[in-house]
């Protein structure tokens, strides 16, 4: 049965930085089915994984921040659960976060999330930034940075837009490993102010330049296109 929580305007500080310790702050292990809210997180030294969930139906964590945390930070995993077939976890959103300086674990591991999104998040100085393999995810103003490990998202259907890559950081959205996925619908797009990448197909109406010669008059125009060059034959 689905089972709900939701907390707010807390600062957890686990001290792993002063006495090592895998203390996490919550932890999840009712099957099939959570609802879970959160908001105004801070989490500081924490030696444990800060939030772990599993087999979320819906879940929204705002304004959270992390730093020098040595377990993972958020992490969602499934039960294996047959009836309601709890393979993976859905409709994760995490929004207005930083995270950084932190050693060790994943800052999100999240793999196998389906309809989930990112929204104005900051990734900064940390071994793992984290794990959205195999899930579906939309991820609007994310900023990677001097991070020693790539963002894995293996098999992930991504659609991202203004993301910030520094130092060196990176996000590894390649075909490795077992696929969850139809391979019928995999795909990514990346929408930047400078391009747009597309790893799919392309439909259009029709394709025109923002270049147009306009004359919003009732009288003829003419336009200097250019001097054209005709060199001499022979």
């Amino acid at each position: 049965m689905p089972v709900g929580l939701s907390f707010s305007n807390l600062n957890f500080n686990g001290n792993s930085d002063k006495s090592p310790n895998k203390q996490g702050f919550f932890h999840n292990n009712c099957p099939g089915g959570q609802y879970f809210r959160g908001a105004c997180l801070r989490f500081n030294a924490v030696g444990g994984t800060a939030i772990s969930l599993q087999d979320t139906l819906d879940c929204k964590i705002d304004q959270w921040y992390a730093s020098r945390c040595s377990g993972d930070v958020i992490k969602s995993g499934w039960s294996g659960q047959k009836q309601g077939k709890w393979d993976h976890s859905t409709a994760i959103e995490l929004s207005n976060f930083n995270a950084q300086y932190c050693r060790g674990g994943k800052v999100l591991n999240l793999p196998r999330c389906g309809q989930s999104i990112i929204h104005n998040g900051w990734i900064e100085h940390c071994d793992n930034p984290g794990d959205l393999s195999n899930g579906q995810w939309i991820v609007d103003a994310l900023s990677l940075e001097d991070c020693k490990n790539p963002l894995i998202a293996h098999n992930t259907r991504l659609n991202m837009r203004q993301t910030s890559l520094q130092s060196g950081s990176w996000i590894d959205n390649s075909m490795q490993g077992d696929r969850l996925l139809s391979i019928w619908e995999m795909g990514s797009t990346r929408v930047e102010s400078y391009g747009v990448a597309l790893d799919g197909s392309l439909k259009y109406n029709y394709i025109t330049s923002r270049w147009r010669l306009e004359n919003n008059t009732n009288q003829e125009t003419w336009f200097d296109l250019g001097s054209p060059l005709l060199p001499d034959r022979g």
